[in-house]
């Protein structure tokens, strides 16, 4: 909730009004356990700027960081806001696509991924399973969402991030068809195991053939009877 209303203040403050979803909050809230309360404000700031498509906020927001010398802390939230967004793919497609991207932009700045040299790879890595993930969703919305990253990660300058973003959505895919084909085996298995088939016996044949015996008449009693 703290962190909730950190993104809604700033949000205001920046002139750009956002109400967050709350599938973004709670995966906000669960990370900042990890960070001080400078990052946290760092993040908060960012995410309502991508919240509210604001590029040219987040790029300057980034700038000034940079020039604290704080391009490590950009870096590290820039890593968090992507895997938040992976992980919101399956639920929340266009909060997805506005973290990813994001993050994708803050890591194009050279000087953010010389401060972290894990920052670029860790963001294209993401970018890709989110939309890995989103492709195999079904979802309307994420149509839109995945091509809007998938424009992100071939405009960036950084070429880690795009051979990261191929891995990414590669290593997803093949977990989810290995997923998908054990389940079927499974199902297989127990089909197998559940089915009775009744065999009819088959009818038996004697070791020794029968032969038919035939009665001879008896040459005492021939005649008639009397």
């Amino acid at each position: 909730m703290r962190f909730a209303i950190m993104v809604a203040a700033l949000g205001l403050v920046m002139g750009a009004p956002v109400v967050a979803p709350t599938s973004v909050m709670n995966k906000a809230e669960a990370q900042a356990v990890s960070m001080t309360m400078e990052e946290q404000t760092l993040q908060a700031q960012l995410i309502a700027l991508a919240q509210a498509g604001d590029t040219d906020g987040v790029n300057a927001l980034v700038r000034a960081k940079l020039a604290q010398g704080k391009g490590a802390m950009v870096a590290k939230v820039a890593k968090a806001m992507a895997s938040m967004g992976a992980q919101l793919a399956s639920t929340d497609p266009d909060s997805a696509a506005a973290l990813v991207n994001a993050a994708v932009t803050i890591v194009g700045n050279p000087a953010v991924s010389a401060s972290d040299t894990t920052a670029a790879d860790s963001v294209g890595a993401s970018a890709g399973q989110a939309v890995a993930t989103l492709n195999a969703s079904g979802n309307p919305s994420a149509v839109t969402a995945s091509a809007s990253i998938q424009q992100q990660v071939s405009v960036s300058s950084n070429s880690t991030v795009q051979s990261s973003y191929m891995s990414g959505m590669n290593n997803q895919q093949t977990g989810t068809t290995q997923t998908v084909q054990t389940t079927q085996t499974t199902q297989q298995q127990t089909g197998s195991t559940n089915t009775v088939v009744v065999v009819p016996p088959r009818p038996t044949t004697p070791d020794t053939p029968t032969v038919p015996v035939i009665v001879e008449p008896n040459p005492d009693q021939s005649g008639s009877p009397t």
